[in-house]
């Protein structure tokens, strides 16, 4: 996992909303939507307002800022504060025009008496990030005056414990070698993970230990996973076999351009994978510098071990053609992967 305190951060947050104890500001973010479900959910249910006239939540199609900015100010109506939810807004993303930032600090500031403020965004991915960096004016306020925390997918040892401690609540042990070949199965989306650990706990009724044959016999396997066994056979030139697969995957309900999008995806990585791999870096350092599991990196360094990086920056333009050639309406999204494979 990366070298920050987000899981201590969260069990801080845990802790005011029980104990009622709120921080006036809270500004959460990532692409781990799993902690920003939990924790919205629960401030909403923990905040006590019996004439439901105190809590606001303000969205992307509702958010005005001259609105926003008299709202704070209002006085709560027969409560001591008022609970605002900035959910999904991009306005707190990036920093605005100097003054009107300004304006808007200094309205959170006078009212922070009066107002506990969560702000909310999902991002789906690190590269998406970057506009969360020192520089964010509101994420160094919120982070001042209450506490900010970055909510990233977590590395396959957390959610392993996370995982074993959830089949416990039930009454069910899953050992760390099955749970780590539960999670490289279903991929590292914690509500996927706890949706697909129900089916499992369901499945094994009256047992109290899951084995391999349940992993197998139940879980659905995530479309990174199905995606690199079509990327071994599509590096290996096996189309007809490819092929096969990949009428597989629609016939199982994926979508063309998901495919598409994710085989492009772990294309990419693959070229950086064996860009460092020929730079003499091992699997660890790997894993690290891409920001990526260990394990996702054994498998791109297997793929990458029978194709040259030429063939490997070849197809990537082929890729990126095709994509091209989609947006600007010369293909149908129907022969996107067909042609790749031919």
């Amino acid at each position: 996992m990366k070298n920050d305190d987000m899981l201590e951060k969260l069990k801080k947050i845990s802790a005011s909303i029980k104990s009622k104890e709120f921080f006036p500001f809270y500004y959460l973010y990532g692409d781990e939507d799993y902690f920003l479900t939990q924790v919205k959910n629960s401030i909403l249910k923990a905040f006590s307002d019996d004439t439901k006239l105190n809590t606001k939540v303000y969205t992307k199609d509702n958010f005005v800022l001259n609105d926003v900015m008299k709202y704070l100010g209002n006085l709560p109506f027969m409560n001591e504060k008022k609970l605002i939810i900035f959910d999904g807004v991009d306005y707190f993303v990036k920093n605005r025009d100097a003054s009107e930032t300004k304006d808007m600090i200094d309205a959170f500031e006078k009212s922070k008496d009066i107002n506990i403020v969560v702000f909310f965004k999902y991002e789906n991915g690190d590269r998406y990030l970057k506009s969360y960096d020192k520089s964010n004016v509101f994420l160094k306020y919120f982070s001042d005056n209450g506490i900010a925390v970055n909510t990233h997918k977590l590395d396959e040892a957390s959610l392993n414990k996370y995982i074993i401690n959830h089949f416990k609540k039930s009454g069910i042990e899953i050992d760390k070698v099955e749970g780590a070949y539960f999670i490289r199965t279903c991929g590292c989306d914690l509500n996927n993970l706890y949706n697909e650990a129900d089916k499992l706990i369901s499945y094994v009724g009256d047992r109290n230990k899951i084995e391999r044959k349940d992993i197998d016999s139940v879980v659905t396997k995530n479309i990174d996973d199905k995606i690199y066994n079509l990327i071994d056979l599509y590096n290996s030139n096996k189309k007809e076999e490819a092929l096969k697969f990949y009428g597989d995957l629609l016939s199982e309900g994926e979508k063309v351009p998901v495919i598409f999008s994710v085989f492009a995806y772990n294309y990419s990585s693959l070229i950086v994978c064996k860009d460092l791999m020929q730079r003499g870096k091992g699997q660890k350092d790997i894993a690290e510098a891409m920001g990526i599991e260990p394990w996702r990196v054994a498998k791109l360094m297997s793929a990458n071990k029978y194709v040259s990086m030429e063939t490997l920056e070849y197809q990537m333009k082929r890729i990126t053609d095709i994509a091209l050639s989609r947006v600007k309406g010369n293909l149908d999204e129907d022969y996107m992967l067909l042609l790749l494979m031919n």
